[in-house]
């Protein structure tokens, strides 16, 4: 039977810090609070689509890790077609959020708790996916990669999609709004993806948010689809498989175990 935490380490600041960070978020959403970069998440939608589509034909009939499970909606999804969905999150209003979704729907086979994602407590060898949006570049990446390597059973896959750190203007902007980020966080840099394919057997990356962001001040007229599409087709042909993808927003990765 596999362990799941249910404290975090208290004398761990950042991860204090994050976690304050991500409940205030979470609690200002439930109010309706809309974050001013949703437009820019709207221009690359085409990500998060081939995210969850990747993450949901790995997922089937397996042993899952969410790593972040948020507002605990794609943690109820997966119930549906994972044989055991286990959710973790550093931030308590989110295991409180997925916990109440879960309790709601009385889905036996989801475990929720709070969990630190550099020091997993699982069993080495016990699950077959681990999957993650938007986590790992608010982590030590290395000690989340060798613990998501270390629980994962052979020819088991991690899933994830994270911001990239190698685009002059992104990083300006990033820079010029600080509070719609912790001060910790750290976008993956060429390093970051380098070690992956070091720990990890096999490694995939796809990159989103270059020529598509264009699109943003369209997205409330007729235009604004076909234009996003088209310009994420562009993307789609100038940056993956190329060393430019770097210079995108944004990467999903699949990485496998032996």
């Amino acid at each position: 039977m596999l362990k799941c935490a249910m404290t975090l380490d208290e004398d761990t600041n950042i991860k204090q810090k994050e976690a304050h960070f991500h409940d205030s978020r979470l609690l200002k959403r439930e109010l309706g609070d809309r974050v001013a970069q949703s437009k820019y998440y709207w221009a690359v939608e085409s990500q998060d689509d081939h995210f969850w589509q990747t993450v949901q034909t790995h997922a089937s009939h397996k042993r899952v890790l969410e790593i972040g499970c948020f507002d605990g909606s794609r943690t109820v999804e997966l119930a549906a077609i994972a044989d055991k969905v286990f959710a973790i999150d550093v931030s308590p209003v989110a295991v409180a959020l997925t916990l109440s979704q879960v309790q709601d729907l009385r889905l036996a086979n989801v475990e929720v708790c709070l969990g630190d994602a550099e020091k997993l407590d699982f069993l080495d060898a016990s699950l077959d996916v681990v999957f993650c949006a938007g986590v790992l570049h608010h982590l030590n990446v290395e000690a989340a990669l060798r613990e998501i390597h270390r629980v994962l059973t052979p020819r088991g896959h991690a899933i994830f999609r994270e911001p990239l750190a190698h685009n002059p203007l992104i990083h300006l902007y990033r820079k010029l709004t600080p509070d719609a980020r912790t001060a910790d966080e750290h976008p993956l840099s060429v390093h970051d993806l380098r070690l992956m394919r070091k720990i990890f057997e096999y490694s995939s990356f796809d990159y989103f948010g270059m020529f598509s962001l264009f699109a943003t001040p369209l997205r409330n007229t007729a235009m604004g689809n076909p234009v996003r599409k088209l310009l994420n087709h562009v993307d789609d042909w100038v940056f993956n498989n190329s060393v430019l993808g770097r210079y995108c927003w944004q990467v999903n990765g699949v990485l496998r175990k032996h």
